[in-house]
């Protein structure tokens, strides 16, 4: 059963959504992002009071794209020394034959600072898990000729000095091999892997947690699920939304107490979506998904002793319809980055912003070096981008 003490603190960062990208804290410890809302709808498809979609989905045209306001929102703070953003493995496209190891850090935090070209990952995988766990990034699973239950660390640049290889293969592997599960780092140096493809084509409903060094089995899921995402609201709540059982699904489950508990069904079906929770400075948390339909977001506000509400609103509309990505949490907001867009029909190399404070979803102005769906990103410390270079200048 999943025992959670006491909370991994998410430190978070101060954004300042503004054209001028010279802005910066005037603290040292803290870093302020200036970034630019390149993405918008047009205000009489908005509540004038909520800025929330009142008109039924639709593609994106040009007429919703408008210059970046003026207006900043401070966010609360992220320190410093996280602000890297480690992506590896996945597919460039639809074809099994596009599953790729490559691997970058970008800069969140500088525009046109580039990060030192990591090592490939031992093997092309797609449909891998990963966290940030025991001071070091850790990929699990995946798709591979020979099974997937592996797990590989990434050594930083002083353990690669000391003699230690890029990539580690890690003494303990998953219980069960698993592609396309959704995965959440625990308090405790702890990892919670769940559902999936399992041997052949198998659906799973097991979970497991890795502690010490072993993975063994917790709760198992409501019904058999992969593509589906999962999200820790607080440390006696985890939310299970969307998936693909026997096909895309309205369901969303609450688990309390080892229980999971039925919540208020989405809107519209969903199956590989990009769902993260953020937090407004009035106190209201969300989770917020996208991906069922074009430009349809969907929200749904949770209670302070962690429950959830009856039901779920229409967000703001996200530019795309994009599945297979991956979000990433990112202070009191989170990241959706890359996936597959049904409407170009091409993967993406872009990186979107959810805006808690303004219902916003914003375009980030740093970009994937390459398009790519069904792969691992997280946040990592600056140490995993040692030296790199200024692309307008040239290397230093």
């Amino acid at each position: 059963m999943i025992q959670v003490s006491s909370l991994v603190q998410i430190h978070s960062l101060s954004f300042c959504v503004a054209s001028d990208m010279s802005e910066r804290a005037s603290s040292p410890a803290l870093l302020s992002l200036g970034i630019c809302l390149l993405f918008m709808v047009t205000p009489t498809e908005l509540s004038p009071a909520s800025s929330r979609v009142e008109n039924s989905p639709r593609q994106a045209d040009s007429t919703d794209v408008k210059d970046a306001p003026r207006n900043c929102f401070k966010s609360t703070f992220f320190p410093a020394s996280w602000t890297k953003l480690l992506v590896a493995t996945g597919q460039t496209d639809l074809s099994s034959s596009t599953v790729t190891a490559d691997v970058e850090v970008i800069d969140l935090k500088e525009l046109h600072h580039l990060c030192p070209k990591p090592a490939d990952f031992p093997a092309a995988v797609s449909g891998a898990v990963g966290a940030f766990i025991a001071g070091q990034p850790v990929i699990c699973g995946g798709t591979y000729e020979d099974g997937h239950d592996r797990c590989y660390a990434y050594s930083n640049q002083a353990q690669v000095d000391a003699g230690e290889d890029s990539w580690r293969l890690l003494p303990y592997a998953m219980a069960q091999s698993r592609q396309g599960a959704a995965a959440v780092a625990l308090p405790g140096e702890r990892l919670w892997v769940t559902g999936g493809i399992g041997v052949g084509t198998e659906i799973l409903q097991t979970t497991e947690i890795l502690e010490g060094g072993t993975f063994s089995f917790s709760n198992s899921l409501p019904s058999p699920t992969t593509a589906h995402a999962l999200l820790s609201v607080d440390e006696d709540h985890f939310f299970l939304v969307g998936g693909i059982p026997s096909g895309p699904v309205t369901n969303a489950w609450l688990l309390e107490d080892g229980e999971w508990l039925p919540q208020a069904p989405t809107m519209y079906t969903h199956e590989t979506i990009i769902a993260g929770l953020a937090s407004r400075l009035d106190g209201m948390r969300e989770i917020v998904i996208t991906g069922s339909e074009p430009n349809v977001t969907e929200v749904l506000g949770i209670t302070q002793d962690g429950g959830a509400n009856p039901a779920w609103r229409l967000g703001p509309l996200f530019p795309g319809h994009i599945v297979r990505g991956t979000h990433v949490p990112i202070g009191n907001a989170f990241l959706a980055v890359g996936g597959f867009d049904r409407i170009s029909g091409e993967a993406t190399d872009q990186i979107h912003l959810f805006d808690p404070d303004n219902d916003l979803w914003i375009v980030y102005p740093q970009t994937l070096s390459l398009g790519r769906m069904d792969f691992v990103a997280m946040l990592v410390p600056d140490e995993y981008c040692p030296g790199g270079h200024d692309d307008t200048k040239g290397a230093s």
